[in-house]
Formats: C-alpha cells, structure tokens, sequence
C-alpha cells in the first residue's frame, strides 16, 4: 500500500476543509453584521452554517486521527480485527478506521 499517497490525499482534503471552515466563519461573521429585518431567514441561515461548520470540523477531526494512524504505523489496519482495510475501501474512505466486515 502506497501510504504516501494516502497521506498526501488526506493533507490535501484536510486544507480544502481548513479553507471552507474559514468561508463558513467569514459568512457567519457577515450574516451577524447584517441588521435583516428578517429575523427568521437570519436565524435558518445560522442554522444551515452552524451545521455545514460542524461537518467541517469532525471530517478535519477525522483526518487528523488518519494521519496520526499513518505517522504510527497502523494506517490501513482495522481497528476491530486487526486485518488490513483493502485499499479500494481506503480510496473511497481513507479516514476508514475499519475493514468493510467490521463496519458492516
């Protein structure tokens, strides 16, 4: 298994997020600067941030837990069983911290 690429992959994602977590941060900002008088949208849009921040933030979460399982050697390792995680499942899910039988 080429874990460089792996890792390279979870690196890369993990800036993407980094850079919609600040988006999300700046347009919540901007949304509590504007004086709407339409309290309820104002409020739904909070929502929707808070909600697209959250997400943001556990996938970051998961990411870093992958790549801390790569700098100690057991990335690609289930977490139940032990076995090796197939690399198909890991290019799908490379935060995958078990073998698709363990997760089933």
């Amino acid at each position: 298994m080429q874990v460089a690429k792996f890792k390279e992959k979870l690196e890369s994602q993990r800036q993407i997020l980094q850079t919609r977590l600040q988006g999300i941060k700046e347009d919540f900002a901007q949304g509590q600067r504007n004086n709407s008088s339409d309290g309820a949208m104002r409020s739904e849009n909070d929502e929707v941030l808070k909600q697209l921040e959250y997400e943001a933030q556990e996938e970051i979460r998961a990411i870093n837990q992958a790549l801390q399982r790569i700098e100690r050697g057991e990335f690609g390792i289930c977490e139940d069983c032990g076995k090796d995680i197939s690399p198909a499942r890991l290019n799908i899910v490379p935060t995958a911290q078990q073998c698709r039988d363990c997760a089933d």
